[in-house]
């Protein structure tokens, strides 16, 4: 019984981390707070200035890709109706991850469900993420297909940020994050530093 349990970890940690990323993606869509998600797109390369919270670009990823990709009026009311569905789409989805994942962790609090049913649960939690992902994936491929021929190129580059862009903003490795306080001067625990 053993092996067969350690053979399915990764399987359930891939599921908890797709878990994760829809939660944190389903957040960056609908619920963000702050500051305006272009300027956590920022990432150095594109230079934001103050927006008022008036202006589009604070409503979130939406409004930075109807401006990335310089969609024209007819596209930009084509592209509402396809944001429109999938985030009633994902809105379902969530509900029912939400569900299940309180039949799941409401059992915590009585009688432990047997192994069986607790990994039917899980099973089910996965596939719904799983569909949730592909949702989003079917909702990129529209909009791209919505571009002309002129705005693929464009396409291209905002795929390569669409990571960034759904993820909050992170201090470059070389700098511009908060400075890491200096040790103590003193004596140090621990082995010496080898050169």
């Amino acid at each position: 019984m053993k092996t067969n349990e350690t053979s399915t970890l990764p399987f359930w940690l891939a599921i908890l981390a797709l878990i994760g990323i829809n939660v944190f993606l389903g957040y960056r869509l609908f619920g963000s707070v702050g500051e305006s998600p272009k300027a956590r797109h920022d990432g150095g390369r594109h230079h934001q200035q103050h927006q008022p919270k008036d202006h589009p670009a604070s409503e979130g990823p939406k409004y930075i890709i109807i401006e990335r990709l310089g969609l024209d009026s007819a596209q930009v009311q084509a592209y509402n109706l396809l944001v429109e569905d999938h985030r009633s789409q994902i809105r379902a989805l969530t509900h029912k991850i939400n569900q299940t994942n309180a039949r799941l962790y409401g059992s915590l609090g009585g009688q432990p469900l047997p192994d069986a049913q607790a990994k039917t649960i899980l099973d089910t939690i996965g596939r719904l993420q799983i569909q949730k992902v592909e949702i989003n994936l079917a909702h990129f491929r529209d909009i791209k297909a919505l571009c002309r021929p002129d705005q693929q190129a464009a396409f291209a580059d905002l795929a390569q940020d669409l990571n960034e862009l759904f993820s909050p903003r992170r201090p470059h490795p070389l700098g511009d994050g908060p400075k890491r306080p200096e040790a103590p001067a003193g004596p140090q625990s621990g082995p010496p530093p080898s050169n």
